[in-house]
């Protein structure tokens, strides 16, 4: 089976889906008028062919159909947290909230469409009290859903999932001082991975507000710091750490530099020492540096089902689906270099296409949009995975099973906000460890990914030339964002071409010192890739 798409990557169905008996009429409220209204309907796995269907409609009938089973505590519904995001706040927090809807904008939860939370079970906020307090979230995974269409649970997904920490900061009143002048930002983070979700699973979210910073000379808040941890059927899927927000006006904004480079950092990556690639190129496709929007489409709708073979030989047999439709961040790959990078290790750069209209602006947030940068950081693990392929690694186990390395704590730096505009995204991936696990012999590797934002609005272009003039300070040649470590590895058992199944071994030297043994006869690349 094969899901039919619409022009904008859904599935389409012919048949009308059903309204669910005695199921009542939903609104939004705004500005104290009823802004949109619909009725529930009934949630569908395939539709009247048997394919799967993938809409935001059939994504929010899985809501209402979970929210007619829960039976467990709540204070926040599925209703209540679309009220929150796309309009008053007074509905949901009550009458001492209506000064703020007043404002032009406020801190929000995303619109439906990247809305990843389903209730609000507890929570431990107080009104105007800046005190360290806690709140528990669940996000029911869709079956079929939009952002995964029936493969793995995005990166995206996960880490977007833990979203509250916006409805918390809220609810104490951030608001109430903010008067619509000032806007969330988040700034830093770092995320560890224990394991994976899978559609129709519940992600549970224990976030926490540990403390809050307040503007120099005044007792307004600046910024707050927070954490979560993430569960799935109790078991601990994410520890997120290190988090850090803050609220700024469009001066602020517009002043920033992004991700500047101190002396220090420059001159420790100037002191780096190439390593060989070559161990791990285990088939290259050498004569394939680069891939089209239609590739990477076809990656992304067709790679399950028809395979990356007919993109690139080397490839043969694997059929894996790189992302949802909706999800993929990579429109194009414009260099693929296997001993690039200040490491040697590899370097990879991918392009995002930016457009006003992108579904990723409008939801995220009413009033004030902004692209999130967990979308940003799923790119980087659909351009890893895609590296990680076309060096070969897939063919060192038995099966392709992507999984982020537990326990490597993946740092995020967010300096510039994307905001709506005509450009495009540019990732700059550095691979700086790549090997296999000394207790499983997984292939993994380790990325530095800094993501550069070209506003073809403001005449901006970009060259690759002039990649070292890029986290300088220079307002022109931003980086917005910055990941370091994301990190994956492929799961399965090791296969005859697995270095650590015979061949002439040798330990690569490696600070980590997890890195396996592996055989000094592998082909060296051709000096047109490099």
């Amino acid at each position: 089976m094969s899901a039919h798409f619409a022009s904008d990557g859904r599935s389409a169905s012919n048949a009308p889906a059903q309204v669910v008996p005695g199921s009542k009429q939903h609104q939004i409220v705004e500005r104290g008028k009823v802004v949109s209204t619909w009725i529930e309907i009934e949630w569908r796995k395939e539709d009247e062919n048997g394919n799967p269907i993938y809409s935001i409609d059939n994504d929010i009938a899985y809501q209402y159909k979970r929210q007619r089973e829960y039976k467990g505590p709540l204070i926040w519904n599925y209703d209540d947290l679309l009220q929150y995001a796309e309009g008053d706040i007074e509905p949901v927090y009550g009458k001492d909230y209506a000064i703020i809807d007043t404002y032009r904008r406020r801190v929000r939860m995303p619109m439906r469409e990247y809305l990843l939370c389903s209730r609000v079970t507890s929570m431990t906020c107080k009104t105007k009290v800046f005190k360290p307090c806690k709140m528990t979230t669940e996000y029911d995974l869709p079956i079929n859903g939009e952002l995964s269409e029936g493969g793995d649970v995005p990166w995206a997904v996960l880490v977007e999932s833990g979203q509250a920490d916006l409805m918390m900061c809220s609810y104490v009143g951030v608001d109430f001082q903010c008067k619509g002048d000032r806007v969330y930002r988040l700034l830093d983070t770092t995320l560890k991975f224990f394991g994976v979700a899978q559609e129709g699973q519940t992600l549970v979210y224990d976030i926490q507000i540990n403390a809050y910073a307040n503007r120099p000379g005044t007792s307004e808040c600046a910024m707050f710091f927070f954490q979560y941890n993430c569960y799935v059927d109790g078991k601990l899927l994410i520890e997120m750490r290190g988090g850090v927000a803050g609220f700024f006006n469009e001066e602020e904004l517009a002043a920033g530099k992004g991700v500047v480079h101190t002396t220090g950092e420059l001159a420790k990556r100037a002191k780096l020492k190439k390593e060989d690639c070559t161990p791990f190129l285990i088939n290259p496709a050498r004569n394939k540096t680069s891939f089209t929007e239609e590739e990477m489409q076809f990656l992304s709708v067709h790679g399950r089902d028809k395979g990356w073979g007919s993109i690139f030989p080397e490839a043969e047999g694997v059929n894996y689906k790189l992302c949802a439709r909706k999800m993929l961040m990579i429109d194009r790959v414009t260099h693929v270099m296997p001993a690039g990078g200040a490491h040697g290790l590899g370097m990879i750069i991918g392009e995002k296409i930016l457009e006003r209209d992108h579904w990723y602006f409008p939801c995220h947030f009413h009033e004030d949009q902004v692209m999130a940068g967990s979308l940003v950081a799923d790119g980087c693990s659909q351009m890893l995975k895609l590296f990680m392929i076309w060096m070969g690694l897939h063919h060192t186990v038995d099966k392709l099973t992507f999984r982020p390395v537990p326990g490597v704590g993946n740092k995020v730096r967010c300096r510039g906000a994307i905001g709506p505009q005509k450009g495009k995204l540019v990732y700059v991936m550095e691979i700086t460890d790549m090997g296999y696990e000394k207790d499983t012999g997984y292939p993994y590797a380790k990325a530095l990914v800094n993501i550069i934002n070209i506003n073809f609005e403001k005449g901006q272009t970009f060259d690759v030339a002039d990649l070292d003039q890029y986290g300088l300070g220079d307002q022109q040649k931003r980086i917005v964002v910055d990941f370091q470590n994301i990190a994956l590895r492929i799961e399965g058992k090791p296969t005859s071409t697995h270095p650590m199944h015979g061949g002439r071994k040798v330990v690569m030297p490696h600070a980590g010192g997890s890195r396996s043994s592996i055989p000094r006869s592998m082909p060296t690349p051709s000096s047109s890739i490099v």
